[in-house]
This record gives C-alpha cells, structure tokens and sequence, in this order.
C-alpha cells in the first residue's frame, strides 16, 4: 500500500509541476517617459519596485528591460521612483497590475494624451508568423494627438499603413515579410515628410513577433521602443 501511495503522489507531483510552470507570468518593464517632458535631463533614471520590493535600478528613458519570469498570477503594486539605486527615491508615479495565468506582458511608463504620467500594461500576444514573416504590433503611448505609421519596406518599395491611433490605443497585429523597413509616424491624415514626427530604421526577422511602443511628445519628439520576442 505505502508503495502503491508513493508511486501516486509521484505522479501526481510530476502532472502538477509543468501546470505550475506554464500558469507562471512574464514581464518587460519599459520607460517611456522623456525627462525633457518633465523639465528633466532626457535619460531620467528611474528605479521600479514591484510590491515594495525593488526589482530594477537606473533605468533609462528609451529601454526596455530584459523579461521578468516567473510571476505568480494576480495584482501587483508597482512603484517607480527616481534612481537612487536602490528604490528609495522620490516616488514618481505608482499603478496596480494584474496579471493572468500564463500572461506575458509588457508593463511601461509614459504620457498620456494631456502630458499626465501613466503606467500601462499590455499583453504581449506572440505567434509564430513563419519563417520568414514578422508580426508587428504598434503602441500609441505618447503625448500626440491621432498618428499615422508608416511602414515602407526598402526591397519591394511596398508600404503597409496603420491608421487610427490614438494614445492608450494598439493595431491589430500586421504579417510582413522579414527583412529592412523604414518606419515614419506622422499626424493622422498626411504622409508628407515635413511632417514626419519620427522616422528610424527596422530590420524585422522572420518568425519573430515586434511590439513597437511609440512614446514621448510632440513638443519634444517621439522615439519608439522595440521589443522582438521570438515566435
């Protein structure tokens, strides 16, 4: 009998433990908050703590930091602060996240549309588009008014269009061909370069899906943070 019974619970452990594994959560911190915006040097460190423990230190506008595994389902109190390296700064902004079972999430920091700081999450939803596709999703999370994304691929000329962003808002996911791309963003309804708020280089692999997070101002410029998760 004992040995019938440890022979049970043995099996039991080893269905329940890849459970456990997979209804982990999955992080990316982004700072997308332009210390210009702020009357503030642009890189404006930052240190964020995830229910009051500290997790990142000195991270700079424009990054987005390396995933975060591991996370049990459910809220989280997230703090960002002023770098002092070690998350007792001046508190800058706070927001509670939620995270579900199996959830890989992108949580950033940036403007909202009247130049208020925010904290947002998205969930990064990842596919395997093919090998040699990419998967693009676009962000709206800077303090502009409704954008245009143009994406103009350098091989073939063609160009995809993203209409109707405005800030808080994501595209739905668009499938194009790997390889290089030049990626503008203008005010809704122009393409006119002189009117360009952004414009930077891509080079998209296949099989890998892109979550491109536009942030900053049209007082002081847009940038776009890049996150490649492969499929």
């Amino acid at each position: 009998m004992k040995t019938l019974l440890a022979t049970l619970a043995l099996g039991l452990a080893t269905a329940f433990m890849p459970q456990q594994a997979a209804a982990s959560a999955t992080i990316y911190v982004g700072h997308g908050v332009n210390g210009e915006d702020l009357g503030l040097p642009s890189e404006l460190p930052v240190d964020v703590a995830v229910d009051g423990g500290c997790l990142l230190t000195g991270v700079p506008f424009g990054t987005i930091s390396d995933p975060v595994e591991g996370l049990d389902p459910g809220p989280y109190e997230v703090e960002i602060s002023l770098s002092d390296g070690a998350c007792g700064g001046a508190l800058v902004m706070t927001s509670r996240v939620d995270l579900a079972f199996g959830e890989t999430a992108t949580v950033i920091a940036h403007l909202d549309q009247n130049m208020t700081l925010k904290i947002s999450k998205f969930t990064n939803k990842v596919a395997a588009p093919g090998r040699k596709h990419s998967r693009l999703t676009v962000h709206h999370l800077a303090a502009a008014p409704e954008v245009l994304v143009k994406l103009k691929r350098f091989s073939s000329g063609k160009i995809s269009l993203i209409r109707g962003l405005t800030n808080g808002s994501q595209s739905f996911p668009a499938v194009v061909r790997d390889g290089g791309y030049r990626l503008a963003i203008f005010p809704a309804g122009t393409t006119k370069p002189r009117h360009a708020l952004f414009r930077t280089n891509l080079h998209l692999d296949g099989n890998t899906s892109y979550f491109g997070y536009a942030v900053g101002s049209a007082e002081n410029g847009l940038t776009v943070l890049v996150l490649a998760v492969p499929g």
